[in-house]
């Protein structure tokens, strides 16, 4: 009885990946073989963990199939043996692009009919994975209705209505809410290796693999919402998407708002950089850092998910958020000061993974494009009138705003933006970038 090993990317109950082996499996018995009689299957299906899939493929590899079935390159790649990826195992790539044979095959001809065999009943049913993966899987952070989200939420939900009104149905998108597919760093991950299609990393997350994209973050950088835009859709916007693509295999579709200009908040009053001194602050990009140590506050490492936690055991003393996200996970009921810094501007990317774009077909191309501007514009305007639902709402719980004179806020930049900028120039091949990214943004005043 032969034996062939499956290692998918998606998880066990992921319908896509049930109706991706019902296929093989009819494409094989069509062929003669038979599960149970002359072949036998054993699969492995990752968790959210982006770390899982190395461990899996090794189970998989130590079990000695006589041909492992995988599915796009990183997939293969975990399964390959490091020592010498071409002397254990046959692998085929069949599902989701057109099944291809190590050179493997060619030394082993005891397997070569089965290996040509598996690559028939994949090829006698490609018609059907094809029509199976013609789905856009988006993992987000936030609850399915969760109140003051729809900016985020209600983006990828118009996304999804649009594309698949464009398409007739044809191209579907599934949403998973509340972080069920894990956290932001690992969904950013499965939308690289195309388990899933699209993700709501923020630019934080998106630092830890393109560190170009922390241009955007220098300290005061942009002077209004309208100026971020315009460079964000401009020829600057348009290279650094490029420099993301080539980078991480992730397209971008759009850069969408979070909530419009992020602010300090603490359970003190801070008013002028001298009254940071000491205090400890919460950071998730690298690019965070020397603008804390500017302030001589000391910078802890929270993800996204870990903040009210962190806020709650005094592991931070300060965070900075925009007004919407900062009412959206409730800090209000933990911070008592918010001082209008606006000292960056948040940023999040609408990516899809780039080998599932294009091998879609012109037309579905162009309805993703052009579903990907509606929801930009769905976010941006949903995103300023939540700013401003935010201050109305925080005001009436207690919430007290710090404001500053254009003098004050000037001191924060001259105290601030210096250091960043030395230290995006010393840790970035493209320090080029700053200067480019200043050009774009006067020109967009």
């Amino acid at each position: 009885m032969r034996f062939i090993g499956v290692l998918m990317p998606y998880a066990e109950s992921d319908p896509g990946g049930a109706t991706n082996l019902s296929a093989l499996r009819q494409g094989l018995q069509q062929l003669g073989w038979m599960e149970g009689r002359n072949v036998r299957f054993e699969h492995r299906w990752p968790t959210p963990d982006a770390h899982s899939m190395g461990k899996l493929a090794k189970e998989l590899v130590d079990l000695r199939p006589d041909v492992i079935l995988t599915n796009t390159t990183p997939v293969t790649a975990a399964a390959l043996p490091r020592e010498d990826p071409m002397r254990r195992r046959d692998f085929i790539t069949s599902f989701g692009e057109f099944p291809s044979v190590t050179r493997a095959q060619q030394r082993k001809r005891p397997l070569r009919r089965l290996v040509a065999l598996v690559i028939a009943g994949a090829l006698l049913l490609l018609p059907q994975m094809a029509d199976a993966q013609k789905n856009i899987k988006v993992g987000l952070t936030l609850p399915k209705d969760r109140p003051g989200a729809d900016f985020i939420n209600g983006m990828y939900e118009r996304f999804k209505s649009d594309v698949e009104t464009r398409t007739n149905g044809t191209l579907t998108v599934e949403i998973v809410y509340g972080g069920a597919l894990g956290n932001p760093n690992s969904r950013m991950h499965l939308m690289r290796s195309g388990a899933i299609q699209m993700s709501d990393a923020s630019d934080g997350n998106y630092a830890t693999v393109y560190p170009d994209i922390q241009v955007l973050n220098i300290p005061y950088l942009f002077p209004t919402e309208q100026s971020a835009w315009r460079v964000l859709d401009g020829p600057f916007g348009q290279k650094l998407a490029a420099g993301l693509r080539t980078k991480t295999e992730i397209r971008v579709l759009g850069w969408w708002e979070s909530g419009g200009f992020r602010h300090f908040s603490s359970n003190r009053v801070l008013r002028s950089p001298a009254d940071f001194a000491g205090l400890k602050m919460r950071v998730l990009g690298p690019l965070a850092v020397p603008l804390i140590e500017a302030l001589k506050a000391s910078a802890v490492p929270i993800a996204f998910g870990d903040l009210y936690t962190a806020l709650t055991t005094g592991l931070v003393d300060v965070q900075d958020n925009s007004l919407s996200i900062f009412r959206l996970i409730r800090l209000q009921e933990l911070h008592r000061f918010i001082l209008l810094s606006g000292h960056s501007y948040a940023v999040g990317v609408l990516g899809i993974n780039n080998a599932f774009y294009v091998q879609l077909s012109q037309d579905e191309r162009a309805a993703v494009d052009a579903a990907a501007l509606t929801a930009i514009a769905f976010n941006r305007e949903g995103s300023r009138k939540a700013e401003q639902e935010a201050f109305a709402a925080l005001t009436t719980t207690g919430v007290e705003f710090v404001d500053l004179t254009s003098e004050q806020k000037q001191e924060f930049r001259r105290i601030t933006q210096g250091p960043v900028i030395n230290w995006f120039k010393t840790h970035s091949n493209a320090s080029g970038l700053i200067d480019e990214a200043l050009s774009a943004v006067q020109a967009a005043r």
